[in-house]
């Protein structure tokens, strides 16, 4: 089906408000072409790179994590997103084992989200992968595909504009 990933990521900020207003983060949303995905699936490969962002998040700066195309694959019908963060990263090294069941790098998680991740897209015939940079953050890049290519052109670099969604105080109780 035809899936808005700003759509998606609006959702997915929604449902982690309070972890993201607690983090000081600030999450943007560049324009992306719609993909033909589950909207389901969308959502929880974009959560599970959404929520290991918070996890590992840098506490000493607010965090940023941004959510945009890395590139266009026209011939094959593909777009590659990347979503990226200035948390703790991790070494460059260890970018292909992260996907492995299991796998974490500290106690934190259960290590079965990035897999998870993986598993969407290759069922799809896409692919994910990460680079990592310690103390700067981490780049992971999830290469999906497009609604239809034959409409879709790849924007100019001004026309792209990057969304702010913001995460509003929220007050408990409500008064």
């Amino acid at each position: 089906s035809r899936v808005q990933v700003d759509t998606v990521v609006e959702e997915i900020v929604f449902d982690l408000h309070h972890s993201l207003r607690d983090a000081g983060a600030e999450v943007t949303v560049e324009e992306i072409p719609p993909l033909c995905i589950e909207k389901v699936r969308l959502r929880q490969l974009l959560q599970n790179l959404i929520q290991n962002s918070l996890r590992y998040r840098e506490p000493s700066r607010p965090l940023k994590i941004k959510v945009s195309v890395a590139g266009y694959d026209r011939q094959r019908h593909f777009v590659t997103l990347v979503v990226e963060d200035n948390g703790r990263g991790f070494p460059p090294e260890r970018g292909r084992e992260i996907f492995q069941p299991f796998r974490r790098f500290n106690s934190e998680g259960v290590g079965l989200g990035l897999a998870l991740c993986k598993k969407i897209a290759l069922s799809y015939g896409g692919d994910i992968k990460a680079t990592g940079r310690p103390d700067q953050g981490a780049s992971f890049y999830v290469r999906l595909p497009v609604w239809s290519v034959k409409e879709q052109t790849e924007p100019a670099a001004e026309e792209v504009m990057p969304v702010r969604i913001e995460v509003p105080p929220v007050r408990f109780p409500p008064q």
